[in-house]
């Protein structure tokens, strides 16, 4: 049975240091049984500290690498299925006005730079006309994409997501049967 999946027509963003000041709240309350079973204490020969005293700003510090963990995690729970992606570059050929609006996840829009061209030339050789040279440098002149050349962009993106997809599963089956 098929399944219709939507496109994500706009970017999300993950208010990163709000979530990293969230996790390391509610890890304080356990910081000390956290640095004791990740062995912060043992590795600096320290006893470990009473539970009504304060944390220093070293154990804080030490509790660093766990909220790391936990944010690397949240990141990857925000990041686009491969289905929604494809479904949003499908979207975007059949209406590459929508490319115009500025709102398309840095994903889709990542995917469409690297199939973007002017001409005959390798995809992705113009790659910072999709992109703009807000936060880079481009060492060439820039030019406003066409919706023509959008569209393909999109399209050749989806192309190769859709031909990526069928070649894993051809190799998971491949494993499979071995």
């Amino acid at each position: 049975m098929p399944t219709h999946v939507k496109p994500q027509l706009t970017e999300s963003a993950t208010p990163m240091l709000e979530i990293w000041d969230q996790l390391e709240r509610e890890l304080l309350p356990n910081a000390r049984s956290i640095l004791t079973v990740i062995r912060y204490y043992a590795e600096r020969d320290l006893p470990i500290p009473d539970a009504d005293t304060e944390l220093s700003g070293e154990e804080r510090e030490g509790l660093n690498p766990v909220v790391r963990a936990l944010m690397d995690a949240a990141i990857a729970s925000e990041e686009m299925r491969e289905s929604v992606l494809a479904a949003t570059l499908k979207k975007t050929a059949k209406d590459p006005a929508l490319f115009f609006f500025g709102k398309l996840p840095a994903a889709v829009e990542w995917e469409i730079a690297g199939h973007y061209q002017r001409g005959d030339e390798k995809p992705g050789t113009y790659c910072m006309d999709v992109w703009g040279s807000e936060q880079s440098a481009c060492s060439y002149a820039l030019e406003t994409p066409g919706k023509t050349e959008i569209a393909k962009a999109a399209e050749a993106a989806q192309r190769m997501r859709i031909c990526c997809r069928s070649k894993k599963r051809s190799r998971i089956l491949c494993v499979k049967r071995s």
